[in-house]
């Protein structure tokens, strides 16, 4: 997650054994009014998918 000021959260992935493909994720930020935006990186890098900024 990228916060108004541009500081990264970096996310932790859980996937359940026997479950390919199933996944959660999760990160812990302080509280804001900020606007975040979250994206998501396959392990080479690629850009998955951009979520527009949004109020907590």
């Amino acid at each position: 997650m990228t916060d108004a000021e541009g500081r990264v959260t970096r996310a932790t992935l859980l996937q359940l054994p026997g479950r390919p493909g199933w996944g959660v994720w999760y990160a812990h930020t302080a509280p804001s009014d900020h606007d975040v935006s979250v994206a998501f990186h396959a392990a080479d890098g690629r850009l998955l998918v951009e979520l527009p900024g949004s109020y907590a």
